[in-house]
């Protein structure tokens, strides 16, 4: 993970993530919390998951599952993990995003052309990339949520669930801790006002990349595919994914089952 460096900052994307947990005054433990719940609930929907996944034969084996964090890696394990910066830092290899291989598929069609026999999952509302400062890479995603809760005329409350990269558990946690504070929304130079409070379970229901690894460009369908795949379980009916996408940017994709 120390090798990912940010082409602006030359600073990787740990010491990011130390930097904000300590502007944040996130604990150790409320870092290792998430990475644990990440890992929890992607087992608890292993089963549905499983179902969209395409079995891969190997000379040796069946790969029909995601096979980032192992049955031992609990809350008890994260904590005796070693800071990746020494004595006093935070982030742990446990926190961080696995890196990972895949491949996802979505079908994108207009809704006119998709006739008799295909009925579409989700509908795109509104989609968006926002630039921010590349000084400021770990909350680039709190300034597209604002744009496109601005641009579709919604509010937070209006969101039934949020699908966000997991890059570490500090920029996880990010996300609600800054969106609930009006003081840390302006303290991060962040456009507008801030959003309200999110809901932890309404964050990455099925889990996220600190539990099924980041597979480059991989990631971003298999977001999608998670958060429509909990809107229906839950039979809800809006799901906003987030990523950041380097350089102080972010991307921001609206959807809505029809």
């Amino acid at each position: 993970a120390t090798g990912l460096i940010d082409e602006h900052e030359g600073m990787s994307l740990v010491q990011f993530a130390d930097i904000l947990a300590g502007e944040l005054e996130l604990s150790r433990r409320e870092l290792d919390e998430i990475a644990f719940m990440s890992r929890r609930k992607a087992r608890q929907t292993t089963a549905e998951r499983r179902r969209e996944i395409a079995p891969v034969v190997t000379a040796s084996e069946l790969i029909d599952d995601d096979r980032g964090a192992g049955p031992d890696e609990d809350l008890a394990w994260l904590g005796r993990l070693k800071a990746l910066l020494g004595r006093d830092g935070r982030a742990t290899a446990g926190q961080g995003q696995i890196l990972s291989d895949g491949a996802a598929v979505l079908l994108l069609a207009r809704e006119r052309k998709l006739g008799d026999d295909l009925r579409a999952r989700a509908r795109i509302v509104e989609g968006l990339v926002w630039a921010g400062s590349p000084r400021r890479p770990q909350v680039a995603v709190l300034g597209a949520l604002r744009e496109i809760l601005d641009r579709s005329g919604l509010g937070i409350a209006d969101i039934d669930l949020f699908e966000v990269h997991e890059s570490f558990a500090a920029d996880l946690l990010a996300l609600p801790t800054i969106s609930a504070s009006p003081r840390l929304w302006s303290r991060f130079g962040l456009p507008g006002e801030a959003p309200g409070p999110i809901e932890g379970d309404r964050v990455n229901a099925a889990g996220g990349a600190i539990a099924l690894g980041h597979a480059g460009a991989a990631s971003g369908p298999r977001m999608l595919l998670a958060l429509t795949r909990e809107l229906e379980r839950r039979d809800a009916r809006r799901g906003l994914a987030l990523m950041a996408a380097g350089g102080g940017q972010a991307i921001a994709i609206l959807i809505e089952r029809p």
